[in-house]
């Protein structure tokens, strides 16, 4: 099982909510979303803008990809049934190829996201009390 979390997210002008992959793999220089094109669309963030460029990343067994990268264009939030994470910014990084939205290390860390069993898909806010344990979302 990996964590899997509820997240709100804001573009431009609209706004979804969606499951996401909480990635410590996904090793980035800033707060970065990956988005496949379905989600982006409904975020009225596909087909690009002229604010967009065009990046190529290696991912988990060294193959380049070519993304799509927004700056700061999204608003994040965690949403769990008792609570509202406070909201982050965060680079939009647009997929063709991923079927699942996943968080990078420093958006995790933004979000104030704690994975407390990874395996178990058990997490916490950081402010949550320290023996809260919080379920993945399915």
């Amino acid at each position: 099982m990996a964590i899997r979390v509820k997240l709100r997210i804001k573009g431009p002008r609209k706004e979804v909510k969606s499951i996401a992959l909480v990635n410590s793999g996904f090793e980035v220089n800033k707060p970065k979303l990956l988005i496949p094109i379905k989600l982006a669309e409904k975020l009225d963030l596909y087909p690009p803008k002229k604010e967009s460029k065009l990046r190529e990343l290696e991912v988990a067994g060294g193959e380049i990809i070519q993304l799509i990268e927004i700056e700061n264009i999204v608003k994040v939030r965690v949403v769990t049934s008792d609570k509202e994470g406070k909201e982050t910014s965060a680079t939009a990084l647009i997929s063709p190829k991923e079927k699942e939205v996943l968080i990078s290390d420093l958006l995790t860390d933004k979000l104030g996201i704690i994975l407390l069993k990874p395996g178990s898909g058990i997490w916490r806010f950081i402010d949550d009390p320290p023996n809260m344990e919080r379920k993945s979302e399915k």
